[in-house]
């Protein structure tokens, strides 16, 4: 993935006419009682791409202060778990405002396994129509088995090496050795689209063909950069 070939492969550009919902709309479920600004990080990224209208559930005591911070969004405020996380009974309304979005993304700063991995599975079960990006304990609390078909072509995940070593239930340094081979892996299990991210980061498709960006840094091992 060099400059040129982004520059071949631009982000859609915006019709000329139309409203901030022809723009696209996203979902961002996101945060925890300990890291609140993921939301807010993620909610950034998505405007950054060009979505017209971004909502973002996160953890109750935090969506006040992140409305003021974002008052671009919608910002909807879920229950929290003993471990400071977003309640999976949160999951009916979230699939409800999911359902009309184009796109839904779960996972930034989510904290607590057991409830990200019953409000991911749950959301899975019930959202065939948006794309559905998956970060950090979102993607590797192990529902791969569970993924409906309907959603092969649908799925995004964007691990780190942890993430995938959890997910393939290996060492972290056999992934390190060769993340091409883990991210393959991972793409055929779910079946879905891979960011194996890294220095070099690794983008492997559902068919298996793949594409390697030398662009990153050990800059990249910020917490935020990713």
């Amino acid at each position: 993935i060099t400059r040129d070939f982004l520059l071949a492969h631009p982000l859609p550009e915006p019709e000329v006419e139309g409203d901030k919902r022809s723009r696209g709309r996203v979902l961002v479920v996101a945060g925890s009682v300990d890291i609140p600004g993921a939301a807010l990080l993620a909610g950034l990224g998505s405007l950054r791409a060009g979505s017209g209208i971004l909502q973002i559930a996160t953890c109750r005591s935090n969506a006040a202060h992140l409305g003021v911070a974002m008052p671009e969004a919608m910002v909807i405020g879920c229950n929290e778990t003993s471990g400071g996380g977003i309640d999976p009974e949160s999951a009916e309304r979230l699939i409800k405002l999911g359902t009309d979005c184009d796109a839904v993304v779960i996972g930034p700063g989510m904290t607590d396994p057991a409830a990200v991995a019953e409000l991911t599975l749950a959301m899975l079960r019930h959202l065939n129509g948006p794309a559905l990006v998956l970060d950090a304990l979102a993607f590797s609390t192990r529902w791969a088995n569970e993924v409906p078909q309907d959603l092969v072509g649908k799925i995004i995940v964007t691990p780190h090496s942890g993430e995938m070593a959890t997910f393939l239930d290996v060492r972290r340094e056999d992934v390190v050795k060769n993340p091409l081979q883990a991210a393959r892996r991972a793409a055929a299990a779910l079946p879905a689209v891979v960011a194996m991210k890294g220095t070099e980061t690794y983008v492997v498709a559902e068919s298996s063909q793949a594409w390697l960006s030398r662009n990153g840094s050990i800059g990249l091992a910020t917490s935020g950069a990713g």
